[in-house]
């Protein structure tokens, strides 16, 4: 099997279009008061610009062997890689605030912390967007879904996926004038 340069640019494209509109459909069904299927839609947004910050790496790693394209291709589908992926835009984020030496050591740190705390929660918000999903058995009791997500759970994960979004989508476009760079 062989990825070339180009289609792999052509699925960042993809991908970010399908994280757009998971997006705008979250936002519609936050709009509605449906807030745990847009809890739901906010997190496959991030699982989705997850998949974009793994094919950059592939692509700048430049290793094709069978062995890499195969291991890429089991990660472009396992949630948790996408969602610690997707971390990685954050890190971007942090790295430009130190590099335009922004007067924001509490933002910054704030932002480390961060970081460093959706890391060590990787399995939690996969766990939550099962619950976001699915009848659950939480804290002794079966709960469906709507018993579970309010406004609050939907603006934190909407903040997340709106930063990383943004970032992706930058990210891409600075990258794709130089596809040829690859």
């Amino acid at each position: 099997m062989n990825l070339e340069r180009k289609e792999l640019f052509r699925a960042i494209e993809k991908c970010l279009l399908n994280a757009q509109e998971l997006y705008d459909e979250a936002v519609i069904l936050e709009e509605h008061k449906r807030y745990a299927r847009a809890y739901t839609l906010f997190q496959i947004c991030i699982e989705e610009v997850g998949k974009t910050s793994l094919i950059h790496k592939f692509l700048f790693d430049n290793n094709v062997e069978t062995s890499t394209i195969n291991k890429f291709l089991k990660d472009f589908r396992d949630h948790k890689v996408k969602i610690k992926s997707s971390i990685s835009y954050d890190k971007i984020f942090s790295v430009l605030i130190e590099k335009i030496e922004i007067d924001e050591k509490d933002l910054k740190a704030s932002l480390d912390k961060e970081i460093l705390n959706q890391y060590e929660n990787v399995s939690r918000n996969n766990d939550y967007k099962n619950f976001s999903l699915y009848t659950s058995f939480y804290k002794d009791d079966f709960r469906i879904p709507s018993e579970l997500f309010f406004s609050e759970h939907v603006d934190s994960i909407k903040f997340v996926s709106t930063m990383r979004l943004n970032m992706a989508k930058n990210f891409y476009e600075v990258n794709k004038a130089k596809i040829d760079e690859f």
